[in-house]
């Protein structure tokens, strides 16, 4: 089992973008650490985000340079201020997986 956490791309501010997209630095930052992590043959059988916009571009992004097997898919229990002793115990041992996500909840994760 792998485990790779992932903050979310640099966003655009609330004026730019209502949805908090990433902006075109933070697409060109992500390309180039997917790449990154590509080129060290990761492997995930699925990257889960959070739902928000910039955490689905994130996960997109990561999906097209290390082609999930299970592509991407939202999931609950990963906003910034979730409780991730709950995401630690859905965890499937047989399973390699990304989580995209935010802030303080990324630092908060220890327990993985």
């Amino acid at each position: 089992m792998a485990i790779y956490l992932v903050q979310h791309g640099k966003s655009l501010s609330k004026e730019q973008d209502p949805g908090k997209g990433i902006s075109k630095n933070g697409v060109l930052e992500t390309e180039r650490i997917a790449e990154v992590a590509a080129g060290y043959k990761v492997e995930v059988k699925r990257i889960i985000h959070s739902g928000k916009k910039r955490a689905f571009q994130t996960a997109e992004i990561f999906s097209r340079h290390l082609a999930s097997v299970e592509g991407v898919e939202k999931g609950d229990g990963l906003k910034a201020l979730d409780d991730v002793i709950v995401w630690s115990q859905k965890l499937d041992p047989n399973l390699s997986l990304m989580l995209v996500g935010h802030l303080p909840f990324m630092e908060n994760s220890p327990v993985f």
